[in-house]
């Protein structure tokens, strides 16, 4: 994760974090550079408030951190409410960094899908896995 900040921050760039998140997020994203912003994840299903994510944008954000199945959560991202990150990604031209090393963990039939594979999201995402 560290790597990829580092790869496409710069100094006083935003990067949007769901949460509760995987420990190491918020200090990548500082060390890099950039301020976190962070949008709240709602027990007990851990969904997000559309309105709020969208809040969390602005001209300064560069990237957001998607984290499917979700650490620690083990929330899993559907294309549905991907779709709502993806429109406001296009809107403010954002890089959606995923982190999907828990991809193949999954339960109640369950399936993972990948950010990369929502239209549009090919060339603004960078997958981190295994």
């Amino acid at each position: 994760m560290i790597a990829s900040l580092l790869a496409v921050i710069n100094p006083g760039d935003e990067v949007i974090i769901f949460e509760p998140f995987y420990e190491n997020y918020g200090p990548d994203t500082i060390l890099s550079g950039a301020t976190p912003r962070f949008v709240p994840l709602h027990s007990p299903d851990w969904h997000f408030d559309p309105r709020e994510l969208e809040a969390a944008f602005n001209d300064h954000t560069r990237a957001i951190i998607i984290n499917t199945p979700n650490n620690p959560t083990g929330k899993i991202f559907q294309p549905t409410g991907a779709s709502a990150d993806r429109g406001s990604m296009l809107k403010w031209n954002v890089l959606a960094i995923t982190d999907e090393i828990y991809e193949h963990i999954l339960y109640d039939n369950h399936t993972h899908h990948a950010m990369v594979a929502l239209d549009g999201m090919r060339d603004r995402t960078i997958t981190i896995t295994r």
